[in-house]
């Protein structure tokens, strides 16, 4: 895998650059070890069949076993970060930019202007106080939209993509249970029963077939579309719980499809790479983790909703709405899009009356499509009243989840209700991302619809309490269509996905008690971990330049001069 030679500015890529075929081999070496890593601590319940295979006896029910899983499957998710890095180093090698500061050499093709005249570019938008985001915006789009990487990148990147994904389709599911309450649900619903009125624990052995018994009680957060298809996949399964889970995860890789389809062109619709946006979206570790790996349904809900916006963007409106319903039935939260889906099928400067028939035309087909979907699965609108009472607990990563930890801890030290405070801090972070959410609906220029729309979008993820490392995954898409800058913000991106990855590894094992290892296992994942984080940011030459902690420095600086007036 020793990378000899150095590629030519400009040059078409294909499989001989220099590179990339080291790249895909480190990704795919660390797809494989993440696959053999799950038969050990992935989840899987006792009464699976796979658990009388010789192979997976020694590995779950021998301490030898165990910790060679975790050894395995920690190494492996770093080996796919690694060849995710190394890919994304080649392809702007090949591009004619400087692997380590991402300096153009070569030029951007010319990019094509929409039916409106105009492509999105926030180069426009006031700079003003009133527009703070314009201090971010102007000064990355001009150089984003020059720093195209050379033909045949997103080819490249599409193949290496599936090579890294095909390996994941065998995987025991890691990092998430989610998928074995898809199948509880889909029991429930072959059984007769509403999902949204009732938990799982109604139906016979739910707690045997591997589901979290959070889901016991509680009505499914799901949409009506994906109900259907929890039961469709159960009911082909024919009573196999392996079966179930393959054709549920086929259903994540529907998804996959969708967003390795639409990410491209989204981008391409704002004037960015879209080689670079699927490196940066769809072929990054995490995103192949949690959506293949985990099989969350959650990609298709993506998937969807990248499309809806394509669609109106080119002023397919009806298109634009069917598939926002779709991700809607997936998971009801993208129905924050609906309003910007409105204002991006309306003319350029239109005046608001006008608007206002767009926003009742696309409620009213959505309406119509959401009413139908409900009257025929017997369901109707059950699944409003459950996303209205979803948000409880917490993750400590979260904002409001963090500070709902923190308040709750000192009101239990000074006799105060913590659940009061909690319940207070929940409801100020939930007030505070419906007036954004307003706000961005309703200020803004129209060719900033998509930055306004993925802000909104935003702000209902990161002000919520709990943040699942897959909700991140939600926004990835959009904000690599939307153009996201070789410095610090490639350098976040790049941190979170490592973080989440290595927290993946090291809290979601599953080991059986009986072994007794106690911490272990995570003690073992947690410091491998830490060798590898510190041999790929600080040690090699080929990986580092995309964690620049000066970067960080140098943009918060260029942004306080901005702000101040100081041009020096």
């Amino acid at each position: 895998m020793k990378e000899t030679d150095t590629a030519l500015p400009g040059q078409t890529v294909r499989w001989s650059t220099p590179g990339i075929i080291s790249a895909t081999l480190w990704g795919l070496a660390g797809s494989i070890m993440v696959l053999f890593g799950s038969f050990g601590v992935g989840w899987l319940p006792t009464v699976s069949e796979l658990n009388t295979l010789e192979l997976f006896l020694f590995l779950r029910t021998t301490v030898t076993g165990a910790i060679l899983s975790t050894c395995v499957l920690t190494i492996g998710v770093w080996l796919m970060l690694y060849g995710w890095l190394r890919l994304g180093r080649s392809l702007r090698q090949a591009s004619g930019q400087d692997p380590e500061r991402g300096v153009l050499m070569a030029q951007k093709p010319r990019l094509d202007v929409d039916r409106d005249g105009y492509i999105q570019d926030p180069v426009a938008m006031s700079t003003s106080w009133r527009e703070p985001l314009a201090l971010w915006l102007s000064e990355n789009w001009r150089r984003i939209r020059n720093s195209w990487w050379a033909p045949g990148s997103l080819k490249v990147t599409n193949i290496v993509t599936i090579i890294w994904t095909l390996p994941l389709l065998a995987t025991v599911p890691i990092f998430s249970r989610d998928i074995f309450a898809y199948v509880g649900q889909g029991r429930l619903v072959l059984n007769g029963g509403d999902p949204y009125a009732v938990g799982i624990s109604t139906i016979s052995n739910w707690f045997q077939l591997g589901t979290d018994s959070m889901w016991a009680e509680d009505g499914t957060p799901y949409g009506p579309v994906f109900i259907w298809m929890e039961a469709l996949a159960v009911d082909a399964a024919d009573g196999s719980l392996e079966w179930a889970l393959f054709y549920l995860r086929m259903l994540a890789v529907a998804g996959t499809t969708l967003c390795l389809i639409f990410t491209p062109l989204l981008a391409k619709q704002h004037g960015i790479d879209p080689a670079r946006a699927q490196w940066l979206a769809s072929a990054n570790p995490l995103f192949l983790i949690s959506y293949v790996a985990s099989g969350h349904n959650d990609v298709l809900m993506v998937g969807f909703a990248l499309a809806a916006v394509f669609f109106a963007l080119r002023k397919q409106g009806v298109l634009a709405v069917i598939a926002l319903t779709l991700s809607v039935g997936i998971k009801p939260i993208t129905v924050v899009l609906l309003p910007f889906i409105g204002l991006m099928w309306a003319p350029a400067g239109a005046r608001w009356a006008k608007k206002i028939w767009y926003w009742f035309l696309c409620g009213g087909i959505f309406l119509v499509l959401m009413t139908i979907i409900g009257y025929l699965n017997g369901y109707g609108f059950g699944w409003v009243k459950v996303m209205l009472g979803t948000g409880t607990g917490y993750t400590f990563w979260s904002p409001v989840g963090f500070s709902q930890m923190l308040l709750s801890n000192l009101g239990n030290a000074f006799g105060f209700n913590d659940d009061l405070l909690a319940s207070v801090v929940k409801l100020a972070g939930r007030l505070s991302s419906v007036v954004l959410v307003l706000f961005l609906i309703f200020r803004g220029p129209h060719r900033q619809l998509s930055i306004r729309m993925t802000l909104a979008f935003t702000a209902l993820v990161i002000l919520s309490p709990v943040i699942h490392p897959w909700y991140l995954l939600w926004l990835l898409p959009f904000f690599a269509a939307i153009g996201i800058k070789d410095n610090w913000q490639l350098s976040w991106v790049v941190f979170t996905v490592a973080f989440l990855i290595g927290f993946g590894a090291y809290d979601q094992l599953h080991i059986w008690r009986f072994l007794e290892l106690g911490i272990l296992p995570k003690v073992i994942s947690l410091a491998i971990s830490l060798v590898l984080v510190f041999w790929m940011f600080f040690l090699d030459r080929r990986t580092s330049a995309f964690f620049d902690l000066r970067d960080v420095g140098r943009s918060l600086a260029s942004m306080g001069r901005r702000l101040t007036g100081n041009r020096a």
